[in-house]
């Protein structure tokens, strides 16, 4: 007994499945992959913007104050250079919001007034411009 064209079901092979579920996966774990890169970029450039904001509060205090060179060298920690930054509106916000941020990366105000705000990554120092 012959089924008429018409009845006839259509359907995927177990192989055809197989190799769809296969090909998904791998497309899967690349794009998974390429995810967990884009967000180590993001944090990143996130930190080297903090560190660039801090770059353009430091100037901006060493030009408010005659004495601003002075009052930063008697600071012993970033935490005090940042209160100075903050007290003269050249910044807003908390230390730590700045000073330290996800994915290992450590700004550091040491230095001269008007030197560069230092990037580490996981204890490595980063280059920016």
């Amino acid at each position: 007994m012959s089924v008429p064209e018409k009845m006839r079901c259509r359907a995927f092979s177990l192989a055809e499945l197989i190799i769809v579920v296969v090909c998904m996966g791998i497309l899967g774990s690349l794009a998974a992959g390429g995810i967990g890169n884009l967000m180590q970029v993001g944090r990143e450039e996130a930190a080297l913007g903090r560190a660039r904001l801090l770059n353009a509060a430091r100037s901006s205090y060493s030009l408010s104050r005659a004495d601003a060179a002075q009052l930063w060298s008697q600071c012993g920690t970033d935490q005090q250079r940042f209160l100075l930054l903050s007290a003269a509106q050249a910044i807003e916000g908390e230390a730590s919001e700045y000073l330290s941020s996800p994915g290992g990366y450590t700004l550091v105000l040491s230095g001269p007034l008007r030197g560069r705000t230092l990037v580490f990554r996981n204890g490595e120092p980063l280059a920016y411009r």
